[in-house]
């Protein structure tokens, strides 16, 4: 179970901390308690946000260890592609995959649209617009993430990252 003070993983926000449970209704609800967490990495579109306590464990999840992230990073090159060619059904895939949160699920985003970015590029195009928002909004989270358990900037962990892919097709 969660408490006060924990570092977690949310789906869109990112890291966040448990600031407190304050019990409330919201919209109409029946009165109920939530856990107020706050982003570590705040821009100006992030606040706070409640979350009920009750199913947080479906929304919430703690970060990454520094073993995971290693093993993830290990698997990263052998990640299968999750490419669709069809705009709309992949815009449906790669959103449940980051509604999702999971850390591989966000990896094999990233993988896939820097890749087929770099395939795009070799003919002189770029991914869309819309793959470039989804590409960002996983990278947001992995990066926050990894950043935070590894004690580094964003930017080391999205080179890191892309490293590791790059050495992927290089092979």
């Amino acid at each position: 179970m969660f408490k006060i003070k924990d570092i977690v993983m949310h789906s869109s926000l990112g890291v966040c901390q448990i600031k407190t449970i304050e019990r409330k209704s919201i919209a109409g609800q029946e009165e109920a308690d939530y856990f107020l967490i706050e982003p570590l990495y705040k821009d100006e579109s992030q606040s706070q946000s409640f979350i009920p306590v009750a199913n947080a464990e479906n929304i919430l999840r703690y970060p990454l260890n520094e073993e995971e992230i290693q093993q993830l990073l290990k698997k990263l090159p052998k990640l299968k592609s999750v490419w669709i060619n069809e705009s709309r059904a992949r815009k449906e895939s790669f959103n449940k995959l980051i509604k999702e949160g999971k850390p591989e699920g966000l990896l094999q985003i990233i993988s896939t649209l820097l890749l087929k970015d770099e395939e795009k590029k070799e003919s002189g195009k770029r991914i869309s617009e819309a793959d470039m928002r989804q590409l960002q909004k996983a990278q947001k989270i992995i990066h926050q993430e990894m950043a935070y358990t590894l004690k580094k900037e964003i930017p080391e962990v999205e080179v890191m990252i892309e490293e590791t892919i790059f050495k992927k097709k290089k092979k």
